[in-house]
């Protein structure tokens, strides 16, 4: 009953992440940015472990952006893919609210991402299930959905040019994990780029 309740779940949250450009004010204008960045995942809280790197990658889009002489609020959409090769590859898709305060005059501006999102995941090695005969075989996986939210902070510069590059460190709760573990704590370090457009 719980697993029926969790499909549910993960459906309406999919179906929102791909109606919410059409509910912004921002989508007969298209995207007002976009953002590329390199990532190393790892288990445990931000700022708490670096090594080994476990790389990823992350395409952002901005549907909405609203740029005050303060500061910045955005509302965008991602998909990103990490591999963690004891673990699990991730691919994941999510819709994300992000506060913006401009320091140093706009030279800079202090981030605040936050979301929430679909995560699906595969096991990075071969799975063997025993047959009738006593043998094991190599089986396909088709992966394991869960749901995510994420916080994070980072810092981004902005110069004058249409190119910003940024730093970020982010927490991704996924859930659920696997029996007995409900929920995992993923941290990433995203280094990347916004371009204006």
């Amino acid at each position: 009953h719980t697993r029926q309740i969790y499909d549910y779940m993960i459906r309406k949250i999919v179906l929102f992440i791909l109606i919410l450009p059409f509910l912004t004010n921002g989508h007969s204008q298209g995207l007002q940015q976009l953002s590329l960045s390199i990532n190393s995942e790892a288990i445990g809280l931000p700022f708490s472990n670096y090594s080994p790197i476990h790389p990823g990658i992350e395409i952002s889009g901005s549907l909405k952006r609203n740029e005050k002489d303060r500061s910045i609020r955005y509302l965008n959409l991602k998909a990103g893919f990490f591999h963690h090769e004891r673990l699990e590859n991730a691919i994941y898709l999510g819709g994300e609210y992000q506060y913006s305060q401009k320091l140093f005059g706009g030279k800079m501006s202090l981030d605040v991402p936050m979301g929430l999102g679909y995560l699906h995941s595969f096991y990075p090695g071969e799975l063997y299930e025993q047959n009738e005969a006593g043998d094991f075989e190599t089986i396909s996986q088709a992966g394991r959905s869960h749901l995510y939210v994420n916080l994070g902070v980072g810092l981004t510069f902005l110069p004058q040019s249409k190119v910003q590059p940024f730093i970020r460190q982010e927490l991704m709760l996924e859930t659920p994990f696997a029996n007995g573990i409900p929920v995992i704590p993923h941290s990433l370090l995203k280094v990347g780029i916004q371009l204006k457009l």
